[in-house]
């Protein structure tokens, strides 16, 4: 299945990488290759996150890091966020306007 990442969650993954490097470059690179891998997993087999709203919108928790992947499966797979699991949830709200896309 082709995945499309959203602006959004490409810029996520750029601040990811950007907050890490700050510190270890190594280290951040290796974060951003095991995302990426777990999305090309996704890509294949796109039915193992768990669904978290009525539109489809998927999660996918990226161990041993603490990053979550949200996506939808559409004609293609859509990444919509890539986000750090300790943030602040999204309100109701919040995740209705940003999942509506």
């Amino acid at each position: 299945m082709r995945v499309l990442y959203l602006p959004r969650a490409r810029a996520q993954l750029e601040k990811i990488y950007e907050h890490i490097a700050a510190d270890n470059e190594h280290a951040a690179r290796l974060v951003i290759a095991r995302i990426e891998y777990i999305v090309e997993l996704l890509g294949e087999n796109p039915g193992l996150g768990h669904i978290i709203s009525r539109k489809g919108v998927q999660m996918f928790p990226v161990r041993p890091y603490p990053y979550l992947i949200y996506y939808r499966v559409r004609t293609d797979m859509e990444i919509l966020h890539v986000r750090h699991a300790a943030r602040k949830p999204l309100t109701f709200q919040e995740a209705a306007r940003a999942f509506e896309r």
